[in-house]
């Protein structure tokens, strides 16, 4: 919390550059909204004694309650814009006491347009990701759900010509865990994203958007162990145990490969339908283990009418990991996962609005020994509604007293 309000205080002098002139808006939220697993439980697990847990025993769906404010300044030539988020949600008390799943987050972005239409965008942005209780291991890379982040980004955009653009984004993640048996883990990386982009508009208003990225990642991990080596929460994504000493600091080096197609298609005068696949290809450059191969499709539609606004879709996501094996069989490592995601808002004015939201996600694995928690296939989901107030309008340009 004290982050975000350092945030907040850096936002308030920056948009103090704005106050002559120029726009702002301002949004507030409230909302009221259901989770399920929070914890990204399997739907059956049976732990080190041999007992057999069910789907109610290892969901723990909780309650949870939020809000959040969102405030943007622009300049009045429209060449700056600065912009606040914070957000907040936290689960409410229920019988398993033990549970909490809460976000706290922040952010403050700037922007610059130059006159040949190019975009410089640096972003600094927090959060504290809260996900606590039962057992909670990643079911991926060995690492506990609950965490803080710290992210710098840089990101500039460039008009090559009228349909093409080049943008290059460097940035530098910091994530800090707290985990029973470490004095010490974390995950600091550097990375750098080039995007190369098509953009074209038939008569028709159909619209296309082609791009590839070339992308590398760089990890350094960092853990200390305080405890007995043997605590089975030390376990990695392979029940392997990650530490055999007091020090353990690993460096990985991530390459990325991706390309993607989307395009939108009106479907009369309130439709719209987006259709979006994508490849990405992922080398592990110094230890060759954790490579895979992605592809994704995306179907959604949209519905605007007046003071109603709607939309949904449906996501599929294949990932098969080039060296890593799943657990108790010879096979790659396959993830499936498959969203569904719906949205609904209307507008009683221009500044009131009532908003709800679903969302789902399936992972279908083909790792799925009982004992482990690990690389096993899950099922999460949450749901919410709420309102929101909105303002906007321009700063008033002080007169000079003649």
């Amino acid at each position: 919390m004290n982050k975000i309000t350092l945030l907040l205080i850096i936002s308030l002098c920056a948009t103090s550059t704005f106050s002559q002139n120029g726009t702002y808006k301002l949004k507030v939220k409230t909302m009221l909204g259901y989770e399920i697993n929070p914890l990204r439980s399997p739907s059956s697990f049976i732990d080190r004694n041999g007992v057999f847990m069910n789907k109610s025993a290892l969901y723990n769906n909780l309650p949870f309650v939020g809000g959040g404010i969102f405030y943007s300044s622009s300049s009045k030539t429209k060449k700056h814009r600065f912009d606040f988020y914070s957000n907040h949600r936290n689960s409410i008390n229920s019988s398993k006491d033990s549970i909490r799943s809460a976000i706290h987050e922040g952010g403050i972005k700037y922007h610059l347009k130059t006159k040949k239409g190019n975009l410089l965008v640096s972003k600094l942005m927090y959060r504290d990701y809260i996900k606590t209780g039962g057992q909670d291991q990643d079911n991926l890379i060995g690492a506990p759900l609950s965490y803080k982040r710290i992210i710098l980004e840089n990101g500039y955009s460039i008009k090559l010509k009228r349909y093409w653009g080049l943008s290059i984004a460097p940035r530098t993640i910091g994530k800090f865990y707290k985990r029973r048996g470490f004095n010490q883990f974390k995950y600091v990386h550097n990375d750098i994203s080039t995007v190369l982009s098509y953009h074209y508009s038939l008569k028709n208003k159909i619209g296309y958007r082609l791009s590839t990225n070339l992308g590398q990642r760089n990890y350094s991990i960092q853990k200390q162990t305080s405890t007995a080596e043997n605590d089975p929460d030390l376990l990695d994504s392979n029940e392997v145990f990650i530490v055999n000493g007091n020090d353990d600091n690993l460096n990985r080096m991530w390459r990325y490969y991706s390309a993607d197609l989307a395009t939108k298609i009106p479907l009369g005068k309130k439709f719209k339908a987006i259709i979006k696949a994508g490849f990405v290809l992922r080398n592990d450059i110094l230890d060759n283990r954790l490579g895979y191969r992605q592809s994704v499709i995306d179907l959604g539609v949209q519905y605007s009418h007046k003071k109603l606004k709607l939309s949904g879709g449906i996501n599929h996501l294949g990932r098969t990991y080039t060296t890593l094996s799943a657990s108790g069989t010879a096979a790659l490592l396959r993830y499936d996962y498959i969203k569904l995601r719906g949205n609904a808002s209307y507008s009683f004015s221009d500044r009131l609005q009532a908003f709800a939201q679903f969302g789902c996600t399936r992972r279908i694995s083909n790792s799925d020994l009982e004992t482990n928690r690990a690389l096993r296939s899950y099922f999460i989901g949450e749901c919410s509604m709420g309102m929101r107030f909105s303002i906007k309008g321009c700063y008033v340009e002080r007169q000079k007293i003649r």
